[in-house]
């Protein structure tokens, strides 16, 4: 019968840098801190989504930020499929044309990769307050206040037939 290893004895570990930092796992860390002030999703006013609590743990307000990245691509996605036209290209007017072309540049700006987000949810994600304004009116907000703000481009790029 073989006999058991004798159990090591306890060793008492010196911490070899006496300047070492204990972290608080209930302190509010400078990141969150700065998150907070720049009123990112989930933090200060953003209606429609959780609000991430700086006083839970890390994991926890981890958890909520991403279910807000997920809310805010649902969000998105009801938007961009409130753009879509049930009327083929080649058979609107140059007014029904142009307009067309600039809810396609506003999907454009919308639409992500496989596994990236997109420059809409980049953008909302730092500036969610925004978001409401943009849901009621997309065209305009993105040309007014948006991206496309003061944007002299040709759309006509969007248009099937490049007119």
């Amino acid at each position: 019968v073989p006999t058991p290893a004798p159990l090591a004895k306890k060793k008492t570990v010196v911490n070899p840098n006496p300047n070492a930092v204990t972290v608080d796992p209930n302190a509010v860390s400078t990141v969150n801190a700065k998150r907070i002030k720049e009123k990112s999703l989930g933090y200060g006013n953003t209606p429609g989504f959780v609000q991430v609590n700086p006083e839970h743990s890390s994991l926890r307000q981890g958890t909520s930020s991403v279910l807000n990245t997920v809310q805010l691509a649902d969000k998105l996605d009801d938007v961009q499929s409130s753009l879509h036209t049930l009327k083929p290209e080649w058979y609107m007017n140059d007014a029904e044309q142009l307009t067309e072309n600039k809810k396609d540049a506003v999907q454009s700006w919308m639409t992500g990769g496989l596994f990236s987000m997109s420059d809409a949810q980049t953008y909302f994600t730092k500036a969610p307050h925004e978001f409401a304004e943009f849901k009621k009116n997309p065209v305009e907000w993105y040309f007014t206040k948006g991206p496309g703000k003061n944007d002299k481009k040709d759309y006509s790029g969007h248009s099937w037939f490049g007119n």
